[in-house]
Order: structure tokens, then C-alpha cells, then sequence
């Protein structure tokens, strides 16, 4: 009995900090949002050729600012290309926010997505992650997983320290 109480405590433990620790590793914006920080900000997406033939790419984008883009005018079957659009002149727009529209010509067929760009000034002491331009870990981020973490380990402590203890205690 003193085993499955101590493995349910574990995991009643465990589950939620990991969850927590998860969820605040990565700050996430809401979904077809991008934050454009600096100037000659840099967004990557891939695409995926659907047919079984090569076709030709297009791409454009509609901005409050010039842009350029990079990526091969043709694409094999089934193949992900990546897609680079960089931001620049972007000074002028910080602290704006735009809607856009992102245009991705496959072939014949034409696909659209509707984007928010949020135009920030770009903090030194921030880590930028690339996936998408969605994603940022900041330092405090940091520190809260490692915090987290920390508890985490003493709390796995404790409750070996107290089903020892009522292990002692029952003898």
C-alpha cells in the first residue's frame, strides 16, 4: 500500500510541474502572428510542393515596409522549400501592428494566409529563436524553467523523506 501511495504522490507531483515547466519554456504568440524585432528582421517559413510534378513558386507578401524575398522559383514533388522574408526599414513601425497577407503561388493553385505583423524594437539581452518568427526565450524564461526544475527535484525529495519516514514510523 506504501508503494502505490508514494508512486500516486510522485505522480501528482511530477505531472504538474512538468506540464508548467513545459508551458514556460517557450513563449508562444497566438497563432498567425509574427513579431518583427529589429531592423532587417529576418521571418522563415517552409512549404511543401503537394503534386508529383515540378512546379514553379511564387511568393509575395503585402507590408507596411520594403521586403525581400528568398526562395527557388521551382519546387520538386513533394518537397518542403523554405521561404525567407526579411523586413527592412523597420524603425519607423515599432510598436505597430499590421495585418498581412502572405501569397504562396504552387503551379497554377494560389494559397493565402492572413498574418498580424507586430513590429518591436529588438532587446539586447533577448535569445531569438527562429522557428517561424512565433517563438522567443527570454532570460527569465529561462530562469523560471530552471527554477521550476529545481522544485521540481525537491519535491521528489520530500516525498522520499517522508515515505521513508512513515516507513520507519510503521515498524
Amino acid at each position: 500500500m506504501n508503494k502505490k501511495i508514494t508512486i500516486f504522490l510522485l505522480m501528482l507531483t511530477i505531472l504538474p510541474t512538468t506540464l508548467i515547466t513545459t508551458a514556460n519554456a517557450l513563449t508562444f504568440n497566438e497563432l498567425n502572428t509574427a513579431e518583427i524585432k529589429g531592423d532587417n528582421y529576418t521571418l522563415e517559413f517552409e512549404i511543401t510542393n503537394p503534386t508529383n510534378k515540378t512546379q514553379t513558386l511564387q511568393a509575395n507578401i503585402a507590408s507596411p515596409t520594403k521586403t525581400k524575398l528568398e526562395y527557388n522559383k521551382t519546387i520538386k514533388p513533394n518537397q518542403i522549400q523554405t521561404i525567407k522574408i526579411q523586413f527592412q526599414d523597420t524603425k519607423k513601425l515599432i510598436g505597430e501592428k499590421y495585418s498581412s497577407e502572405i501569397q504562396i503561388k504552387i503551379g497554377n493553385k494560389t494559397y493565402k494566409k492572413n498574418i498580424t505583423l507586430l513590429f518591436q524594437e529588438k532587446k539586447p539581452n533577448q535569445i531569438q529563436l527562429n522557428l517561424a518568427g512565433l517563438a522567443t526565450i527570454t532570460p527569465i524564461a529561462i530562469e523560471l524553467s530552471i527554477n521550476l526544475f529545481l522544485t521540481l527535484i525537491a519535491a521528489i525529495l520530500l516525498i522520499s523523506f517522508l515515505a521513508r519516514f512513515i516507513k520507519r514510523v510503521k515498524k
